[in-house]
């Protein structure tokens, strides 16, 4: 999911399946991320800023990131062989 996979090469079925996949992740991944960013406001308020926070976030946003631009190269992919 998070390695860059030649989707010209699967079928149109396979693209379907891929792409169910990466949403279902991706739903995951911003649940997860709205109770970081709860947990990092309530650790500021409490204790003040620290790094180790904004790191956690920071990687997080990333994986959402990648898991988004996977989806849309997906979707792109499925559109052209979709018959209009």
């Amino acid at each position: 999911m998070f390695d860059n996979k030649d989707y010209t090469r699967l079928t149109l079925e396979e693209l379907i399946s891929e792409e169910r996949k990466i949403r279902k992740v991706q739903v995951f991944f911003i649940v997860i991320l709205i109770l970081l960013i709860c947990a990092i406001v309530y650790g500021i308020i409490s204790n003040g800023i620290r790094s180790t926070n904004i790191f956690i976030l920071i990687m997080f946003l990333l994986l959402v990131y990648k898991n988004a631009q996977s989806l849309k190269t997906i979707r792109a992919e499925i559109q052209n062989r979709t018959p209009m």
